[in-house]
């Protein structure tokens, strides 16, 4: 009677309309989610998406519905990748849609990674309920900053001074950020002293962002030292997780050396006591750093004693300096007459000057000068009331008629005219630009062929005429005798 009773009630509660509002809940109207991957495998390179699927089933579609999730993995959400549409702990399915894509965008970044993963899974909640997958292993692969040193020039000179260049390439990674890159700098050639960098560096340099590369040019800097060729080498250095080395990391930057040569020359032998006129030379460099001062080392030689026969303008003794920004230096040697000095006492003297060794190279075909003082008595005496008379003649005639000189085997040069009487070896020099005249000694006190005559009258003085062969008997071959009024 029991058991009749039980089974009624239960016919009972199954028809009555109450049973029809709670049926859902228990039966088969609620939706099932799952999630699925047609695309697991990201990579930063690119970048490589991947994506993933939610899909509902069963239920009612008519409205939307949130899904909720969980990110794990090495990966993470804002730093290593971002996902679209959006989210953090959940995704909404929308009304009338059994399912929502997501896309997995990697961000590049200048770190040493490896593979990462980002692991999805989908969490219980309301309204839904778990099928059987429910997890994703999304893979992103990295890709690392690789950064290379290639040479642009390689031959560099401290004549130009001539540059060097190489440049600094990164692949991969965020090229949107600037990327420092470490660097040691070795070889022979020292940073500050013997070349200089641009963009300026010490151990690191850096590529802007946006930029694939960065040139660099290293700049030698030129000085007055003999060094030979010298090599700056620039070496790559690592950096733990920011970036990879490639296979070329070092290059060798050639500085071949500019020395400072020097030399001297004589632009006037010859000094004069009777009328004080100075010699003199000059020491010039080339190559080396103008800019700075070189100090020449010098000697003094000869018969003539420095400070008592002659002084020096300026004025030194075993040295003499070129100024900066200055090619050259000229040194006046001036004749020096003391209280006592008779004409004829020293006769010729000489002022022997050699360039001595230094931090610079010499020139060995213009090494050293000699310079000549004429004292009093070896100028000619030719029956002028004074040498400064003959030397006056001397210019005159050099102005109005130096074919005659050239006629009678003189030698002429432009714009100084050095006249040579084969003669007896008399000479006179004329400079056109200054307009000055000196008669000078004679390079042989023998009579060595015939005087020649000129019929013309210069400076005031009577015509010179050819010596006869008894006068010059008379004069017993001096050449005092070769020319007479």
């Amino acid at each position: 009677m029991k058991r009749s009773v039980s089974l009624l009630a239960a016919v009972l509660l199954l028809q009555s309309p109450f049973s029809h509002a709670t049926a859902p809940s228990i039966r088969g109207d609620t939706s099932t989610v799952t999630i699925t991957s047609s695309d697991s495998a990201a990579h930063e390179s690119g970048p490589d998406h991947a994506s993933f699927t939610v899909t509902r089933s069963g239920g009612d579609i008519s409205g939307s519905l949130t899904v909720g999730f969980s990110l794990t993995g090495s990966a993470v959400l804002g730093t290593d990748y971002d996902l679209t549409p959006a989210f953090v702990t959940a995704v909404n399915i929308a009304a009338n849609q059994d399912s929502v894509t997501v896309v997995l965008t990697p961000r590049a970044d200048n770190l040493v990674e490896g593979t990462e993963h980002a692991i999805v899974s989908l969490t219980a909640g309301s309204g839904y309920q778990l099928g059987g997958s429910t997890s994703v292993d999304i893979e992103i692969s990295d890709d690392p900053v690789e950064v290379n040193l290639f040479s642009v020039d390689t031959n560099a000179s401290e004549l130009g001074p001539d540059p060097g260049t190489f440049t600094v390439v990164r692949t991969g990674g965020d090229i949107t950020s600037t990327l420092t890159v470490g660097m040691s700098l070795s070889g022979s050639a020292s940073l500050g002293s013997d070349y200089t960098l641009s963009p300026a560096f010490v151990t690191a340099v850096a590529i802007s962002g946006g930029q694939s590369s960065v040139t660099v040019t290293l700049e030698p800097r030129p000085d007055n030292a003999v060094e030979g060729t010298e090599e700056a080498i620039v070496t790559l250095t690592p950096s733990a997780n920011v970036y990879n080395l490639g296979s070329a990391i070092t290059e060798t930057i050639s500085i071949a050396d500019d020395p400072v040569e020097v030399s001297i020359v004589s632009e006037d032998l010859f000094a004069s006591e009777l009328s004080l006129d100075p010699a003199t030379f000059t020491v010039s460099r080339i190559g080396g750093n103008t800019a700075s001062t070189l100090t020449v080392g010098i000697s003094i030689g000869g018969t003539a004693t420095l400070g008592s026969d002659y002084f020096l303008t300026p004025a030194f003794v075993t040295a003499v300096a070129i100024p900066a920004n200055e090619p050259s230096m000229t040194i006046t040697a001036t004749p020096r007459v003391l209280p006592g000095d008779l004409p004829g006492d020293e006769g010729e003297e000489t002022i022997i000057v050699d360039l001595t060794m230094g931090n610079y190279l010499i020139n060995s075909m213009a090494s050293t000068t000699t310079l000549i003082i004429d004292d009093t008595d070896a100028l000619l005496s030719d029956g002028f009331e004074s040498p400064v008379a003959f030397a006056s003649c001397i210019k005159a005639l050099a102005k109005t008629a130096p074919e005659r000189f050239v006629d009678q085997g003189a030698t002429v040069f432009d714009p100084v005219l050095n006249l040579h009487w084969s003669s007896c070896g008399l000479r006179a020099e004329y400079d056109s630009s200054s307009g000055r005249c000196r008669a000078l000694r004679a390079l042989s006190q023998q009579w060595q062929g015939a005087a020649f005559g000129v019929s013309e009258s210069h400076g005031g003085h009577a015509p010179w005429r050819k010596a006869s062969v008894a006068e010059r008997l008379a004069a017993g071959g001096a050449c005092e005798g070769s020319l007479v009024r």
